[in-house]
């Protein structure tokens, strides 16, 4: 179990830095791209293994915030247009947590496992589907960049919010309070995407 973990690390780091590149390739030269991506790959790691030996329980919200702050450092940095460069972050991110809770699922069978796997595969085609169509959107009506990552990223923390609820996890410190958390950030990037909406081209 341990050799598939590091093959599914691996896989998680690839489709990680894939993900990104290929959202940013067109805008911005390798050096920023790969760099921030590393950032926030680092983020993750380290936060979460902070997390692993002093906060048990609380890996999932420390990753989050440890890939968010690198991310953050890359786009100051670099100068990268923020919401153009989430977009990158949120289908990157969801990459990494389809392969995790597919592991999840393989290490142990669970219904939580199944619908987690399933919810982080179908936001996947939801993003291409999205990023594909949404200028098309008459009531969209700035057209701008970032309505596929604020809109799959509102969507991922509702999801979470409700599987949350439905099953919640022995391992996550704060039960069902953190479908509350979940609900929150998903009122806060749908705020944000309304006001995005509004602003012209």
């Amino acid at each position: 179990m341990f050799a598939m973990r590091i093959v599914f690390t691996t896989l998680g780091v690839f489709l990680y830095l894939y993900f990104f590149w290929k959202k940013l390739k067109d805008d911005y030269i390798q050096n920023q791209i790969f760099t921030t991506a590393f950032y926030s790959l680092s983020g993750i790691c380290l936060f979460s293994l902070s997390s692993a030996y002093y906060f048990p329980g609380y890996e999932f919200w420390f990753g989050v915030i440890g890939s968010f702050l690198g991310f953050l450092i890359g786009v100051l940095k670099y100068k990268l247009r923020f919401f153009e460069a989430f977009e990158a972050f949120v289908i990157a991110n969801l990459g990494v947590d389809f392969l995790y809770n597919s592991f999840g699922l393989i290490e142990k069978f669970s219904i939580r496992s199944s619908v987690s796997t399933g919810t982080a595969f179908i936001l996947i085609i939801a993003f291409f589907v999205i990023d594909k169509h949404y200028k098309k959107f008459t009531w969209y009506k700035s057209g701008k960049v970032g309505f596929t990552g604020l809109s799959v990223a509102g969507l991922y923390f509702v999801l979470r919010s409700v599987i949350d609820i439905i099953f919640p996890s022995v391992l996550s410190f704060a039960g069902r309070w953190q479908a509350v958390i979940f609900a929150a950030l998903s009122f806060t990037v749908f705020i944000l995407l309304y006001n995005l909406s509004q602003k012209k081209v």
